[in-house]
């Protein structure tokens, strides 16, 4: 009898022993996984508390300032933190981890999400645009109608430092301007590929694109909102 008893002590002594191996074995998981969803938390929050940062920064100039919201697939011109002017944008190619790299590069190494425009090139372009759409435009953009561009961009793209290139593309089918200056321009992007290009192709309502195309000046404050 007292073996009997000695034997199921025994029993349950190891399953006490068994039940305890099995927590401590897996409750480092559990911790792990809570660290990860801590940290995941942690990133998301000071990713939003720069943008905001930033978006207060630009607010509080008197530039105008674009934003390209890659969160709400929008491109904005704003001006003390009013929209000015907005257009939706979408993707060239479905695939959105080019947008993800293209947010990614952006960033700057000191964590900023704001950089200036440091060019843009005109690919090709058709027909004039009436006076009616360039008095829209210059208004948003503070020009005077008749020094704005009368053609319709069909295709163009804007440059930021470090190689980050923005690809605009729109449904018209215009003449290509001066062939031999953008196949230049090609090759140039083709050698400058393998140090660093980082390039972000997306398609424009062609008079929206006009727009953007006339603000985007040299030197023009850019801010982005990475995708989710």
């Amino acid at each position: 009898m007292r073996c009997r008893s000695a034997k199921i002590l025994i029993s349950g002594l190891l399953l006490i022993a068994l039940i305890q191996s099995c927590s401590k074995q897996s409750s480092p998981d559990r911790n792990q996984a809570d660290t990860k969803t801590s940290t995941w938390n942690r990133q998301q929050a000071d990713l939003q508390y720069r943008q905001l940062q930033t978006e207060i920064n630009l607010a509080q100039t008197k530039e105008l300032y674009l934003v390209l919201d890659l969160r709400r697939m929008k491109i904005a011109l704003k001006l003390k933190g009013a929209i000015v002017w907005e257009a939706p944008l979408s993707m060239l190619e479905p695939d959105s981890s080019a947008a993800i790299d293209f947010a990614g590069h952006f960033e700057s190494r000191d964590g900023q999400l704001m950089r200036h425009i440091s060019g843009k090139y005109l690919f090709a372009a058709d027909k004039k645009t009436p006076d009616s759409i360039l008095a829209i435009v210059g208004e948003a953009v503070n020009v005077r109608p008749e020094l704005l561009q009368r053609e319709v961009p069909a295709r163009f793209q804007l440059t930021w430092n470090d190689g980050l290139i923005l690809d605009v593309r729109t449904d018209i089918s215009g003449k290509y301007k001066e062939p031999l200056k953008n196949a230049l321009q090609q090759v140039k992007h083709v050698i400058n590929r393998p140090f660093g290009e980082t390039s972000l192709a997306i398609k424009m309502d062609p008079d929206a694109a006009l727009t953007l195309y006339r603000a985007a000046i040299k030197g023009l404050p850019t801010m982005i909102y990475p995708p989710m």
